[in-house]
């Protein structure tokens, strides 16, 4: 195992200590068989370098995103703030549902294909 890949594997566990193979392959998209190849020492193709990468900048892009958001609120009328909040709540809530059925859309797929 490359010191890097070392490197970026010991940050993944450092930031999500409790995380199962399973959500690291949810995570990464990486097949869970390859993500248990990966934590014994198989060496990682550059896709799953950048997947590992962007899992754990991704706290880094939401800050950036709600502080962005801040100045924005700060800037418009309280009528146009509800507004903006009950648009954010939906597409969060969107999101929330979209992850939660991630899983199941690949097993479908993997029984289809």
């Amino acid at each position: 195992m490359s010191k890097l890949q070392h490197a970026v594997i010991s940050s993944y566990k450092e930031k999500y200590p409790k995380d199962k193979l399973r959500h690291i392959s949810e995570k990464t998209s990486i097949q869970i068989t390859r993500v248990f190849r990966i934590l014994n020492g198989s060496e990682m193709k550059i896709s799953e370098y950048e997947a590992f990468e962007n899992c754990l900048s991704a706290d880094q892009k939401h800050t950036d995103i709600l502080e962005e958001l801040k100045n924005i609120l700060s800037e418009v009328s309280h009528d146009k703030t509800s507004f903006l909040k009950l648009m954010i709540q939906k597409e969060a809530m969107k999101l929330k549902i979209a992850q939660r059925t991630k899983g199941y859309r690949s097993h479908f797929r993997e029984a289809l294909c």
